[in-house]
């Protein structure tokens, strides 16, 4: 009876988490075709193209976390950097549409990084190093010029 028990709980665990990360990739999809101005697509083929993309970002992440903890430097400059690349950065998602630059707002490359770095498991990083957005902008203004 008590394996029993204990099969059913790691199905009822397995099943919840698997339920959770398909609903906060649903957030980060709509998130990322949100901020690069992308058409809304529930195609799950444009969906799996995005998921590639957004874990493409996730690497990078992990990978500038990784360089600033291993020379002991802050992980503030991993948000700060992150965030002027994301000020900067122009639409090339859709190679019809003509380059440009986004032109989002603070707050919604904010918005942007805050459900990213969730979704990457980085969600401490951000929340431990954003300090605030106007310490962002002032950095985008700064290093951009």
């Amino acid at each position: 009876m008590s394996i029993k028990i204990i099969i059913l709980s790691l199905l009822i665990s397995f099943c919840s988490s698997t339920t959770y990360i398909d609903e906060y990739e649903e957030k980060i999809v709509e998130a990322h075709q949100e901020f690069y101005g992308l058409l809304n697509s529930t195609d799950s083929a444009d969906q799996a193209s995005i998921v590639i993309k957004v874990k493409t970002e996730c690497k990078y992440i992990s990978e500038e976390i990784k360089i600033h903890e291993k020379d002991n430097l802050s992980l503030e400059w991993v948000v700060d950097f992150h965030y002027i690349t994301l000020r900067l950065t122009s639409k090339s998602h859709d190679e019809e549409a003509e380059v440009r630059n986004l032109n989002k707002t603070p707050q919604q490359v904010e918005d942007y990084m805050s459900i990213l770095y969730k979704y990457c498991g980085f969600g401490n990083v951000f929340s431990d190093n954003w300090d605030s957005l106007e310490k962002r902008e002032k950095s985008f203004l700064e290093y951009s010029n």
